[in-house]
């Protein structure tokens, strides 16, 4: 039975119910993005900091808590009743995981359940707590709950990765993310920097595996990073950092980097390449553009005179031009980055790979039309599922004679029959890397 709705007026004002809320609106759809400033007005700075930490950590825990804690019901909820289910996994989080005083933790949420008018949850709310804080918590008996994954994916991952990788990608996925730095190496060392960093107190180690990464010991605000402002680094994956690397670029060249919104990749390409003769930025939302703009105005001071922002679809997008480079960075599942965004177990559906395929295929075979022969493009995602990765550069290469793929290692990636695959699961911060998948194609001259 829904909530009244006289109750809401007053419901908004506390963190916890609003928390309830937000989770529910990503059970819905809606994006943590979109729901937390939608939802959160009412409240304070503080309560707002309170609110993000218990919902990005119980959606990163959510599949577990939702198997354990439905354990210790005698019957399911009902789905009418949904904010008392939600109610009870976030209170499960908060009493497991952080540090509020417990007794305070109980009578929050036994009173937040009355405060909703479910006066027949409170009792059974008031019990599932109290055995949690008895240690009687069971563990996770189903797949899902077991990897802390949606069931759909945890299928997926342990068919193409195998029981090791699921459980080793799953632990990861219920991590803090490392704040992780892309040092600009035209205006410093990585050295250099990280002196630069110990002079402001911020404990900071080189990445093991790639050269312009600095990992930070604790997350902390870009205004207080030495230079951030003036583009001496950027906040980048170590992963993500490889595009530019990857990309062999070379003075002079005229190069389209075709999804490039927020602009991470497309600074990496100035700093790495100042001198190209041209490069163009492309992305479907204008809105999006604007980070881009932002991004490379704070990198380079300005937007350069060779660098053309333009909001336009990257599999419409028509020129004269043809390109000594591409890169492409496809819209994707983002099931490489589920520790930095916890919602995405809730949002993606297993419905929502083939429409992924169908929109990379398409970006793809449209992107190669504008590739020089002798020209490569560089295929990315930040996906893990191989569907989107080496099956669809597999099928690419099948159908596409113009197409050669370039070899290439990393140590830290599994090698593929076609390109490289990261996977996230390495849990010593100098070596954290979100997961990633690249593709390096040559176009070569062919006469059908």
């Amino acid at each position: 039975m829904a909530i009244k709705e006289a109750l809401y007026p007053k419901l908004m004002n506390n963190l916890r119910f609003v928390a309830v809320e937000i989770l529910n609106a990503v059970l819905h759809g809606e994006s943590l993005t979109d729901a937390l400033p939608r939802l959160s007005g009412n409240l304070s700075d503080s309560d707002k900091r309170f609110v993000q930490h218990l919902l990005f950590g119980t959606l990163r825990q959510y599949d577990a808590l939702d198997d354990r804690v439905s354990q210790m019901l005698s019957k399911p909820i009902k789905a009418a009743e949904i904010e008392v289910k939600l109610a009870q996994i976030l209170a499960a989080y908060e009493l497991t995981e952080m540090a509020t005083a417990e007794y305070a933790i109980l009578n929050n949420w036994v009173n937040l359940i009355k405060e909703m008018g479910k006066l027949w949850a409170a009792g059974l709310t008031n019990a599932i707590l109290r055995n949690i804080q008895r240690g009687k918590l069971p563990p996770a008996k189903f797949l899902a709950g077991k990897s802390n994954m949606p069931a759909w994916f945890a299928k997926r991952v342990e068919t193409q990765w195998g029981e090791k990788a699921l459980e080793e990608i799953g632990t990861f996925y219920q991590l803090h993310p490392e704040m992780i730095l892309r040092v600009n190496l035209q205006k410093n060392s990585r050295e250099a920097y990280l002196e630069k960093l110990k002079a402001a107190s911020i404990p900071a180690m080189a990445h093991h595996f790639v050269e312009t990464a600095i990992v930070l010991e604790e997350p902390v605000s870009v205004d207080v990073l030495p230079g951030f402002s003036n583009g001496d680094v950027s906040v980048q994956d170590a992963s993500a950092q490889l595009a530019a690397q990857l990309l062999d670029l070379q003075e002079g060249m005229i190069v389209l980097d075709a999804c490039s919104a927020p602009g991470g990749k497309t600074t990496a390409i100035l700093e790495r390449a100042p001198k190209l003769q041209k490069l163009v930025a492309l992305d479907s939302s204008k809105e999006r553009l604007t980070r881009v703009v932002e991004n490379v105005e704070r990198v380079c001071g300005q937007v350069p005179d060779f660098v053309s922002i333009e909001a336009i679809p990257c599999e419409v997008y028509e020129t004269d031009q043809m390109f000594d480079r591409i890169l492409l960075d496809v819209p994707c599942s983002a099931t490489g980055i589920m520790h930095r965004h916890p919602d995405i177990k809730r949002l993606r559906l297993a419905s929502d790979i083939n429409n992924l395929k169908g929109i990379q295929a398409e970006i793809l075979a449209h992107a190669w039309k504008q590739l020089k022969v002798g020209g490569k493009l560089l295929y990315a995602t930040c996906s893990i599922l191989k569907d989107e990765n080496e099956q669809q550069i597999r099928h690419f290469l099948k159908s596409e004679k113009s197409a050669s793929e370039i070899k290439f290692e990393l140590p830290f990636a599994e090698a593929r029959d076609v390109g490289v695959q990261i996977l996230p699961r390495y849990f010593e911060s100098e070596k954290s890397v979100d997961g990633f998948y690249y593709a390096l194609l040559e176009k070569v001259a062919f006469e059908s």
